[in-house]
């Protein structure tokens, strides 16, 4: 969708072109795998906003943000996983592409088949866009569209090897060690592969915790490993 130019002074007579305010067709699909959906709500939602001339005349009414909030109810089999936490899908017929929420709620029947409902949200500016979290604590932003790696810490001599499975979309990584069991972390090295080795003195102990990168920003932090060196 383009983004809507708006004036920054009106004249009595102006008309205020508002542009489409109808969601943005998404590509991302809703395979098989994931069952029969037996039913689909939706309530499109937007920021709203009224614009009035200096005479306290009505002279526009502005939705920013325009999107659409949405239940589906499917059938699955008991062997499938559901959708992750903000995969992008597509909603049925509409073809509107949405991030599935939290609030996922699965009722089994006697193990063979379960009922899922799942919730989603959909804004323009999150299609084609990555989503991230914020720490308030920190202000930092962690990306949640990447995986989180699980390291193993392997004790060798004089060293500790650490290993992790490659993420997907993953250019690089992120290892921290820490001394103190974790209250204090330093940046240890941003390594491409999914390995490295620290080199350490004999019967040294050291926790780490890494996470993945890629062009969008960094990913969440992992499980901590510890290890002593041999």
């Amino acid at each position: 969708m383009p983004t809507p130019t708006f004036a920054s002074t009106y004249l009595p007579d102006d008309v205020l072109l508002l542009g489409d305010a109808q969601p943005v067709i998404g590509t991302a699909l809703l395979g098989d795998a994931y069952g029969k959906i037996k039913s689909l709500s939706l309530k499109r939602t937007g920021d709203e906003e009224e614009l009035t001339n200096g005479a306290g005349g009505l002279r526009a009414h502005v939705i920013k943000k325009p999107g659409v909030d949405a239940t589906l109810e499917v059938c699955f089999d008991a062997t499938v996983t559901p959708p992750a936490l903000y995969t992008l899908i597509s909603l049925p017929v509409l073809n509107i592409a949405a991030r599935v929420m939290p609030g996922v709620d699965i009722k089994y029947d006697d193990g063979k088949e379960r009922t899922m409902s799942i919730p989603v949200k959909m804004w323009d500016s999150l299609l084609d866009k990555p989503a991230f979290r914020l720490d308030t604590l920190t202000g930092l932003f962690y990306l949640l569209d990447i995986g989180i790696p699980e390291p193993t810490a392997t004790p060798g001599s004089g060293q500790v090897v650490l290993n992790w499975a490659d993420v997907a979309d993953a250019v690089s990584y992120v290892v921290q060690v820490s001394s103190d069991a974790g209250v204090t972390w330093a940046g240890l090295a941003t390594p491409s592969p999914s390995a490295y080795t620290h080199t350490l003195t004999t019967g040294q102990t050291r926790h780490y915790r890494i996470r993945a990168v890629n062009a969008d920003g960094s990913g969440e932090w992992s499980a901590t490993v510890s290890a002593t060196a041999a």
